[in-house]
């Protein structure tokens, strides 16, 4: 399956300031979000005064709506299956909420943040995600490789067992049974 690198950002490719859907307008082409006002932004943004004078004329942004739309058919072109694509656009644009269910995972979470410079939970959280998502063949294939090794470890275990146990063939019996 194809994967994408197109994303529905909420900071400002130019200035770097993190917005909400509303103050942002996007590149329609590549979805690159910039401040919806050039006015706040800085030089940077496509359509500063200073680029707009360069360029003698306006970039073309979209608002978030139109931005949405567009990076909703374009998903539909990427993974084809409807249902996913809304699962998908319910991810990026809604917060999710998950509870860690061990102390072990929620010290975890912490170390892994600490030993990358990760400020907050949030973004330690991507962070592990995408490290599975860049090994996940190589996890895939440890926990096969790990499987089968745990059967034939039980394989061994279950033919030395029987191996340990008391003989029950029965004995042949003794004595004349006559002839016939």
């Amino acid at each position: 399956m194809a994967q994408t690198q197109l994303t529905l950002g909420k900071i400002c490719a130019a200035c770097g300031k993190e917005r909400k859907g509303k103050l942002l307008m996007y590149d329609p082409a590549t979805f690159t979000p910039y401040c919806a006002n050039p006015y706040i932004c800085c030089d940077e943004h496509p359509n500063s005064p200073g680029n707009l004078i360069e360029r003698q004329k306006e970039f073309k942004l979209v608002d978030a709506d139109t931005a949405n739309e567009a990076f909703k058919k374009h998903l539909l072109d990427v993974y084809e299956d409807k249902s996913v694509v809304e699962s998908i656009q319910k991810l990026l644009v809604k917060p999710i909420t998950i509870r860690i269910l061990t102390p072990e995972m929620a010290k975890f979470l912490i170390d892994y943040a600490e030993e990358h410079g990760i400020e907050n939970q949030s973004e330690a959280i991507r962070s592990c995600i995408q490290t599975v998502m860049e090994n996940r063949g190589q996890f895939v294939n440890e926990y096969r490789e790990e499987k089968v090794k745990k059967k034939k470890i039980e394989t061994a275990k279950s033919v030395v067992d029987k191996l340990d146990e008391p003989d029950e063939t029965p004995e042949p019996p003794s004595g004349n049974f006559g002839t016939f």
